[in-house]
């Protein structure tokens, strides 16, 4: 019978083998890649902000629409 090593998370972290390099990689663009989300989904918020100031029926239900929209991706983006 093999001697497993026992998983990580049972070992204190000063005894942890070291992240190798692609993990610290795909850590780097997980944190571009959520930043970029965050900041598209704000400034598509940004950008609907002149409809909500139009006195017309046709301009607050396109800004309605695009708000729940942006609402949907941030939740999808949170998911993820």
């Amino acid at each position: 019978m093999v001697n497993k090593p026992p998983p990580s998370y049972t070992l204190p972290i000063s005894q942890r083998p070291p992240t190798s390099n692609f993990q610290k990689l795909l850590g780097i663009c997980f944190i571009f890649l959520f930043d970029f989300g965050l900041l598209s989904v704000n400034a598509t918020q940004f950008l609907l902000l002149p409809l909500a100031w139009i006195p017309h029926p046709l301009a607050q239900r396109l800004y309605d629409s695009g708000i729940r929209y942006t609402k949907g991706s941030f939740a999808c983006l949170l998911s993820a």
